[in-house]
C-alpha cells in the first residue's frame, strides 16, 4: 500500500511557496542589436511582479559603481519616465531616476511594465557593463502594495552589457591604409 502523506505535505508545501511567493524582476533591453561609434540609443527599464500588486514608487541609480565612466565608450544622456508614472525628486540627467505613480491611474503587475528609458551616447568601440541599483536599505527600490495590502519594498537591481562595434567605413579605410602600408614596405625591401 502506498502511503500517500508524504506526497500531499509536498504538495501543499509547493502550493503555500508558489502562493506566497513575490516575484519581482527588472529586465533592461536595448534599443538596438547593433551600436556603433556616434550613434544615440536607449535602454528601456521593465519591470515584472504580482498581478495582485500596485506598485507606486520606484527610485535607482544608473550606473552606481561608475563602470561607464571608467571605461568610455559609452556615455549617459538622460532618461524619461514611462507613460503612468511622474517624477519625485530628481529630473533628468541625473542618474537617480525616481517615479511615483499617478494617484488616478494605478500600476498593477501581471505583465511587463515600463518604468523608465535611459539615453545614452556611443564614444568608442568596446563593452561596458551597465548596471542599475535601488536598494531599499538606502530608501530607494521599488514599493509596492500587496494583495494583502501591506507595504512591501524591494530592491531593484539589473544589468546587462552594452557593445559598441567600430563603424564599417573606418574600419574599410584603415584596412586600406594597412594594405597600402604593407605593399609600400614589401617594395622598399625587395629594392
Amino acid at each position: 500500500m502506498f502511503n500517500k502523506k508524504p506526497l500531499l505535505f509536498f504538495a501543499a508545501l509547493f502550493l503555500c511557496s508558489t502562493l506566497n511567493a513575490n516575484s519581482f524582476d527588472i529586465t533592461l533591453a536595448v534599443s538596438s542589436d547593433e551600436i556603433r561609434i556616434g550613434d544615440s540609443f536607449e535602454v528601456e527599464v521593465l519591470a515584472s511582479f504580482d498581478p495582485g500588486e500596485e506598485l507606486f514608487d520606484f527610485a535607482f541609480q544608473v550606473d552606481p559603481l561608475g563602470l561607464i565612466t571608467t571605461k568610455n565608450s559609452i556615455v549617459f544622456e538622460g532618461w524619461s519616465l514611462a507613460s503612468g508614472f511622474l517624477p519625485f525628486l530628481s529630473s533628468s540627467p541625473s542618474p537617480l531616476i525616481d517615479g511615483q505613480a499617478d494617484f488616478f491611474s494605478p500600476v498593477f503587475g501581471g505583465s511587463s511594465v515600463l518604468l523608465a528609458t535611459l539615453q545614452f551616447s556611443a564614444l568608442t568601440f568596446g563593452s561596458t557593463e551597465l548596471v542599475i541599483e535601488g536598494l531599499a536599505s538606502d530608501f530607494h527600490g521599488a514599493a509596492f502594495v500587496d494583495v494583502t495590502n501591506n507595504l512591501v519594498v524591494r530592491d531593484i537591481v539589473s544589468q546587462t552589457r552594452i557593445s559598441v562595434v567600430p563603424d564599417t567605413s573606418s574600419t574599410g579605410v584603415l584596412g586600406m591604409i594597412a594594405t597600402f602600408f604593407f605593399i609600400g614596405i614589401r617594395s622598399l625591401v625587395s629594392s
